[in-house]
């Protein structure tokens, strides 16, 4: 969460930064969560129940995320 998972060396080559900013977006996929009729969107801070918005903010959301990526 705080640290770095890539790098680019000094000069910098935009090709190779390019090429490595691409491979990021492949790899980086979603982080949606689905648990049955469960979705939680913890970008977005968004939480669907059988199609229905959930109102969940701050810490509630946070320790249900958790609770959710952990399960």
């Amino acid at each position: 969460k705080a640290g770095a998972d890539d790098f680019v060396k000094k000069p910098l080559d935009f090709d190779i930064l390019l090429a490595r900013i691409e491979a990021r977006l492949r790899l980086g996929g979603t982080n949606v969560i689905k648990i049955e009729d469960l979705v939680i969107d913890p970008d977005e801070e968004k939480i669907t129940y059988k199609g229905q918005d959930i109102e969940l903010k701050g810490k509630p959301f946070e320790v249900l995320t958790h609770l959710a990526r952990h399960s």
